[in-house]
């Protein structure tokens, strides 16, 4: 939800030099305020406002409002009266709801960028944004989720994403980092840049969402970590934790341990389909990814540290090669 605001921070200071909300970028804010206020997104008042094409200005509105509404437990359903009721008579817009709010669910959920496109919506969208049609969709909501998509896909962080999306040549710059930042928030969060990109006065609500959505969260996102911004070189660690197996709700332990505090030796984020862990200082030292298997369930594979050329390397912590001790690191540290 924030991210959307964000993005729409971004246009504005991008345009005119101030951050202020434009009208596309209160509406975000308001519904986010409204999602957190009534718990379930199709209950809460004036998103459910009837929308023809012809309506250009509803049109949109709407979309960010998908964006805001798929933090709810309501937007898990993409079929039937909530699509009728955004987007009325409008195919396109039917689309974009269906389309958003999947991927935006997936993203929320931990999976990676290419497990969000294998999502139903995902296909339909990859498909727009690779074969040419978001040019005949340029100024419609599929163009403009096609875009966002590019722009958050060729990113690797929030920031670098509304980067990418205030440099597109489009006519509705606001529309498109709204999108771009719904999706980049989704993976990365967004903490690291809140005191950067909001004025003073728009703290207090500002602060209330991310609360939601930090305690709604699936995962520690990687600007949370506030980990140092650095290129990483990985090679195969030798540790006997790959290829061993977790339970369901074990994996959810790593996925949801918090940021770690001053008497933690390591702590871990997701990006991407990645589980990272990190030292003090914001140092990444190593990383691994769950592998689904059976009977509820998970392999750890794909073991790896970081491999500095010519210089130090950090090597994972001894307490990481007995799996004995890990769990119960995790076990301590997750919420």
């Amino acid at each position: 939800m924030i991210g959307t605001i964000l993005g729409d921070f971004g246009a504005c200071r991008y345009e005119n030099g101030e951050a202020e909300l434009s009208p596309l970028g209160k509406v975000a804010l308001s519904t986010a305020l409204q999602v957190i206020e009534y718990s379930n997104a199709f209950i809460v008042p004036s998103v459910n406002k009837y929308c023809s094409h012809q309506d250009s200005l509803i049109h949109r509105e709407n979309a960010v409002k998908v964006c805001q509404v798929a933090w709810s437990a309501g937007m898990v359903s993409f079929g039937g009266s909530p699509t009728d009721t955004l987007f009325y008579d409008d195919k396109a817009g039917m689309y974009f709801y269906w389309i958003m709010g999947s991927v935006l669910d997936a993203l929320i959920h931990g999976c990676s960028k290419r497990e969000a496109l294998n999502t139903d919506g995902g296909k339909y969208l990859a498909g727009v944004a690779s074969s040419g049609l978001n040019k005949s969709h340029a100024e419609d909501l599929l163009g403009y989720a096609a875009n966002a998509w590019t722009c958050f896909s060729n990113a690797w962080d929030f920031k670098s994403a509304i980067n990418n999306a205030l440099k597109w040549n489009c006519k509705d710059r606001h529309l498109l980092c709204c999108l771009t930042g719904a999706l980049a928030d989704a993976m990365y969060g967004c903490e690291s840049v809140l005191d950067e990109m909001v004025p003073e006065k728009y703290r207090p609500d500002l602060a209330r969402i991310f609360s939601y959505q930090f305690e709604h969260r699936h995962f520690f996102p990687k600007a949370s970590a506030a980990v140092a911004v650095k290129k990483n070189h990985f090679a195969p660690a030798e540790t006997k934790v790959d290829g061993m197996f977790v339970s369901t709700r074990l994996k959810d332990l790593f996925l949801r341990s918090r940021e770690k505090s001053s008497g933690d030796k390591y702590g871990f984020f997701l990006d991407n389909g990645w589980v990272y862990s990190y030292m003090a200082g914001g140092n990444v030292i190593g990383r691994f990814r769950f592998e689904e298997g059976l009977f509820d369930t998970w392999r750890i594979i794909d073991v790896q540290e970081v491999n500095h050329d010519g210089m130090m390397n950090y090597t994972l912590p001894d307490d990481m090669v007995s799996m004995e001790k890990l769990l119960k690191y995790i076990c301590k540290t997750a919420q």
